[in-house]
């Protein structure tokens, strides 16, 4: 067997085993809801933590209080952004897997289509308000 060939049964073998391993629309929500609450769970604790050093710095002098807050912000807007793209991922993946169960090639192109769409739209948006929080960072500093 040539290289050619057991490459092309590598490809094959691997894009079987991915469709057999296709998640339906009910665990992608599992999996979407478990990857959000792991993202809120950490953006509690960077939020608390941000907030336990703008108190600390509070006792150093305004300066000191000054880049704490910028930190601050800097961090709870990361920290946003990562909840943010969990939903905006589990929301995608829940709708690839609908789509999945579209049996037209063509509607199911479209919904993919759609879906990739909507994804691409909101992390942009979350992208932008990740900035605007960093540009209000910068200027507290």
């Amino acid at each position: 067997m040539n290289t050619a060939t057991r490459l092309s049964l590598s490809i094959a073998l691997a894009l079987g085993l991915a469709a057999c391993t296709q998640q339906t629309p009910e665990e992608a929500r599992q999996d979407a809801a478990e990857d959000i609450a792991e993202a809120r769970q950490d953006a509690r604790e960077t939020t608390a933590e941000a907030r336990a050093d703008v108190r600390d710095a509070a006792t150093e002098g305004p300066r000191e209080t000054r880049r704490a807050t910028a930190d601050a912000v800097e961090d709870t807007a990361q920290a946003r952004y990562d909840v943010e793209i969990a939903e905006i991922d589990g929301r995608y993946d829940v709708a690839k897997a609908e789509c999945a169960q579209i049996e037209n090639r063509d509607e199911r192109r479209a919904c993919d289509d759609r879906a990739e769409a909507e994804r691409d739209a909101a992390k942009e948006a979350a992208e932008r308000r990740k900035e605007a929080a960093e540009a209000r960072a910068d200027r507290i500093d």
